[in-house]
């Protein structure tokens, strides 16, 4: 017998990308993830933002989806250090410092789940977070999409290593 009532579950295909606009502006680099990620690994991404970081760090170490990849490009170290403190088994830092501006740098995070299972599910979402690195002054005064159509090899190759 066929249950309708049955919820149906989450697309499994969906990566979160929460985001806070701060000093440092992880909004365009969080738009040229969802950007890079659509365009070269056909992945659905929604960019959802918060009002603050407390906000952001509560729903990213409650994770409610565990079929849901839900990361931040939006960790400010030095700032952000209480919230890692504070969540220490449920937080994950993926990769190193991609961006660096004004002694202060962003990073990608995520619950304790996600990396392995991005690993798995995700392969080049994973290599990308790891591998991503930005050295242009001036990059966050750009146009994501714009970036990326200039920058594709690059990211391209981000993702395959």
């Amino acid at each position: 017998e066929n249950d309708s009532a049955a919820v149906a579950p989450a697309p499994s295909n969906l990566i979160i990308l929460g985001f806070v606009q701060r000093d440092l502006d992880c909004r365009f680099f969080t738009e040229l993830a969802a950007e890079s990620w659509q365009t070269l690994a056909d992945v659905a991404v929604e960019i959802r933002p918060y009002a603050d970081a407390t906000q952001l760090f509560d729903e990213l170490t409650a994770a409610p989806n565990s079929s849901t990849i839900f990361i931040t490009n939006c960790f400010v170290d030095p700032d952000d250090r209480p919230y890692l403190r504070q969540h220490i088994s449920q937080l994950q830092i993926i990769g190193k410092a991609f961006w660096e501006a004004n002694d202060k740098k962003l990073l990608t995070v995520s619950n304790a789940g996600t990396p392995s299972q991005l690993r798995r599910q995700f392969p080049a979402i994973y290599n990308f977070i790891v591998n991503q690195t930005y050295d242009d002054a001036q990059i966050t005064a750009q146009d994501p999409a714009g970036w990326l159509q200039e920058n594709r090899a690059t990211v391209q190759s981000w993702m395959n290593n």
